[in-house]
């Protein structure tokens, strides 16, 4: 008993990539020198019984000087659904190799448990990765307006921050490619939760690029229905091009177009739609900002 591993389900899931060389060595010493008898079934007994099992006959030649060797990493490139302990220990016990089974026991033991604390320290690293990154979003200050752009469009949404967040505007405004720390991936749950929680509108910068995409449309979809259950207005579309066809989401909404023209200030009115309604912008609860 001291030889069974401590959770079979775990233990034949074990990738043969993982396999140490002192175990592949041992494998290829006991299964590469042909057998002449044969299984009751026809199996031959040796690496060739192995390949037939594993479909890799094909793709094995007979003159290889390590056929073993051979097998194991044909079978982890050809066939990784099945290039697990499991099916290897299966195969032996088919081919009636349950002396090469018993002999090697020990050594996948030893390759599995290896392989499982690799496993959990991988996963460990991730917790901690989701960890700090949800730490870093809940951190973040209260801004007055996120502002959601197709990639192709980040000088436009960049000519939009810098004029907001300066004198006579002084707002604060969110955007990712700067305010998102290089270290914290970026997650669209996550976001999605900066844009609920710590934004208080949503500038959509509408152009062709931004149009197209998918997930902006998604991200759209969240805030607009955000602002019903909240009955606020949050969503400010600026529109870049008139002739740009307007998702169905954002066709009840006024746009505002981006151009120049002596009746009236597109910066005056665009600052004034994100002051609506909005008295105070908070770092914290507790802890307020001067506007």
């Amino acid at each position: 008993m001291a030889n069974q591993p401590s959770n079979p389900s775990e233990f034949n899931r074990t990738p043969l990539s993982e396999l140490t060389n002192e175990t592949k060595l041992q494998l290829s010493c006991m299964l590469s020198r042909k057998k002449v008898l044969r299984t009751e079934d026809g199996y031959e007994r040796d690496w060739r019984g192995i390949a037939h099992l594993a479909k890799l006959t094909n793709l094995i030649t007979e003159n290889v000087s390590k056929p073993m060797d051979a097998v194991l990493s044909t079978w982890i490139q050809h066939n990784p659904g099945t290039a697990e302990v499991g099916y290897l220990e299966q195969y032996l016990g088919i081919i009636d190799r349950w002396d090469v089974q018993d002999d090697i026991k020990e050594y996948l033991i030893k390759d599995t448990e290896r392989f499982n604390m690799k496993k959990q320290q991988r996963e460990q690293l991730q917790n901690n990765n989701s960890v700090t990154q949800s730490v870093n979003i809940r951190n973040q200050p209260r801004y007055n307006a996120c502002i959601l752009y197709a990639e192709a469009d980040v000088k436009h949404a960049m000519k939009i921050v810098d004029k907001l967040e300066n004198p006579p505007y002084n707002m604060k405004l969110f955007m990712k490619h700067r305010d998102i720390p290089p270290e914290v991936p970026f997650e669209y749950d996550n976001f999605v939760e900066l844009m609920a929680n710590r934004c208080n509108h949503l500038i959509v910068l509408l152009t062709e690029k931004f149009v197209a995409s998918r997930e902006n449309a998604n991200l759209m979809n969240f805030m607009e229905k955000l602002q019903i259950e909240r009955s606020s207005r949050r969503i400010i579309p600026i529109l870049y091009n008139s002739n740009i066809e307007l998702p169905k989401i954002l066709c009840l909404y006024t746009c505002l177009e981006y151009r120049r023209s002596p009746l009236f200030s597109f910066w005056d009115r665009l600052a004034s739609s994100i002051e609506m309604n909005i008295s105070q912008i908070y770092y914290s609860d507790d802890n307020r900002i001067s506007r």
